[in-house]
């Protein structure tokens, strides 16, 4: 009997050992990406960091080795409701593959919290909460990501349609404005920020043409995310989702990118032979 109790101790303590191994493997990132690097105001993953500021949005981000912001990412609103808030960025879980954020601070007019967790492959899932203290007049509130020039030479959007804009932003005349899509990329030949969310729910636009613009100034191309465009009288809590990620989500030789190429077109004529015999709509 005691042989068999001492068994079952060494064969609890074997199954207890391989669970804990079993977790510890589940919980790397896969290949090629390595275990996030996270402090209260900074978020490394594979080829990119992130400085953390004020909602944990972005005060700056690097690139293959190159800054993407011209400027600290900030929610504006006009009167400015979030001039009196002050609050610090803490880690709130940190794993190998993942780490979350939260952020907290209050004014005499708002409660504001932010939560944002960042994955290995770079993607960052932002929800903050604005409540106010009592009924506030808002007659706008937006994010603004204030990109650099030389970073920001092409524009993609993605919508549920095949009617999507994926041009040079020069050929746009520097400029792109647009109603809510799931997902906005601006960047070079080598590097981007993409900015998705699932919905517009809680945006208030009289003008939903504008609910995204890309804009080209003096000191670089601001992309900014119009929540409410219009008086208000802000008295209940609002609370806004959205995803920020930085490209390249891997390194990606020189090589590869010489021996890669892309066609896609899809057209209705797209099946009918030219004369000859090819593609007639090419």
């Amino acid at each position: 009997m005691k042989d068999a109790a001492a068994l079952c101790v060494v064969i609890g303590v074997w199954a207890s050992a391989v669970v804990a191994i079993a977790a510890d493997v589940g919980a790397m990132p896969p290949r090629p990406y390595t275990p996030v690097v996270a402090s209260a105001d900074r978020f490394d993953c594979l080829g990119r960091s992130t400085t953390l500021g004020s909602f944990l949005l972005p005060e700056q981000i690097t690139s293959a080795g190159k800054p993407l912001l011209a400027g600290p990412t900030r929610l504006v609103a006009e009167p400015d409701v979030f001039g009196g808030l002050a609050g610090r960025p803490a880690i709130a879980s940190r794993q190998s593959d993942s780490a979350t954020w939260t952020w907290a601070a209050e004014s005499s007019d708002l409660h504001a919290s932010a939560t944002m967790t960042g994955d290995c492959d770079g993607f960052c899932w932002y929800q903050i909460r604005l409540e106010p203290k009592h009924p506030l007049t808002l007659r706008s509130l937006a994010l603004e990501l204030p990109r650099t020039a030389e970073t920001s030479k092409y524009l993609l959007t993605a919508r549920y349609t095949w009617s999507n804009t994926a041009r040079g932003l020069a050929e746009l005349g520097g400029k792109w404005s647009g109603t809510f899509v799931p997902y906005l990329w601006l960047g070079d030949e080598q590097r981007g920020v993409a900015w998705t969310a699932e919905s517009a729910e809680g945006w208030r636009l009289d003008d939903a043409r504008h609910a995204l613009d890309v804009e080209t100034h003096a000191g670089g191309v601001r992309v900014r995310i119009a929540f409410v465009d219009h008086e208000i009288t802000f008295s209940k809590p609002l609370t806004l989702r959205w995803g920020l990620m930085a490209s390249p989500t891997k390194p990606v030789s020189f090589a590869w990118r010489a021996a890669f190429r892309v066609v896609h077109d899809i057209q209705y004529e797209s099946c009918l032979p030219g004369p000859n015999g090819r593609r007639a709509h090419v």
